[in-house]
């Protein structure tokens, strides 16, 4: 592999550790630039910070969106009880366990 192949530029784009980077960049100019790019990064506190707070919003975000079915489901349960639904098939339409279910009467 040589730089300009399509192969080699797709090396050049992933995240390595250390000892992958250590394995690719022997002898080569292009990589030991890539190298001292991803290091840097590496070492940059705001940038781990940004990548830190990116990724716990993330998971924030996907947090508040399961809550959210979650009570959904809730509120659909509550309303087909009130309709003398059969339990069972409340578990079957929500998912919820039969016992959440109880708890909700």
């Amino acid at each position: 592999m040589k730089k300009g192949d399509k192969e080699y530029e797709f090396l050049a784009i992933f995240d390595f550790d250390k000892e992958e980077l250590k394995k690719v960049v022997t002898g080569d100019k292009y990589m030991t630039e890539f190298k001292k790019k991803v290091e840097s990064l590496n070492n940059n506190k705001r940038y781990k910070e940004f990548l830190s707070a990116e990724e716990d919003m993330r998971k924030t975000n996907n947090t508040f969106k399961e809550i959210g079915a979650l009570e959904e489901k809730r509120q659909i349960a509550k309303k087909l009880l009130k309709k003398n639904m059969n339990i069972q098939d409340i578990s079957d339409v929500t998912g919820l366990s039969l016992e959440k279910i109880e708890t909700l009467k």
